[in-house]
This record gives structure tokens, C-alpha cells and sequence, in this order.
């Protein structure tokens, strides 16, 4: 599945579970993947608060976090990539837009 496809299965899913807040954009992110986590993974720590008990309640994100590494084999990087996405925007636009 290509980044519009998956794009549009997220706001289905979305709709499908009553929310109408908010706006889903395509976006292709041309940079390399692994060298934008590594340079933002200070801005994700500073900017992205998690629950108290995010360890339980979003258990597999959570050990893909923690388990990340620098260098190594890394088998998935989804997780790291979307919260880095989710720092730059945050950064870039001093928060979130409509908030």
C-alpha cells in the first residue's frame, strides 16, 4: 500500500469510529527515514508527552520505542517514524493547528 492508499484506510477507520476533527493530507516524505528519527529523536523526547501508563495501554508501540536502535537491525521503524513526523509538525507550527 503506497502513502495515499494507507492515508485514505486511516481516515476510513477514522470515520468509521465517529471522528470528524480531523484533516487527513497525503504526504510524501522524501528525506531519508533513518537519519531524520536519529537528528529529531532530541525534539521527540523534549516535544511528545505520553501517558503515565503508556507501557500497558499502547504496549506494542511502546517496546518499538524502547527498543529502537541507533545503529543495528532495526525490523520496523513505523513508530519512530510517524512520532518524528508528528515532532516536526509540532515544531514547525508551535503546536497543533486548531487546537
Amino acid at each position: 500500500m503506497d502513502g495515499r492508499g494507507f492515508c485514505r484506510a486511516v481516515e476510513k477507520e477514522y470515520k468509521k469510529l465517529g471522528g470528524t476533527k480531523c484533516v487527513f493530507r497525503p504526504y510524501t516524505q522524501t528525506l531519508n527515514k533513518e537519519a531524520r528519527i536519529l537528528s529529531n529523536s532530541t525534539e521527540v523526547q523534549n516535544i511528545i508527552h505520553y501517558p503515565l501508563d503508556w507501557k500497558s495501554r499502547y504496549r506494542e508501540y511502546y517496546i518499538s520505542m524502547k527498543e529502537y536502535q541507533r545503529q543495528g537491525k532495526n525490523e520496523h521503524d513505523d513508530a519512530q517514524d510517524c512520532t518524528t513526523s508528528i515532532a516536526e509538525e509540532l515544531s514547525v507550527n508551535n503546536g497543533l493547528r486548531g487546537a
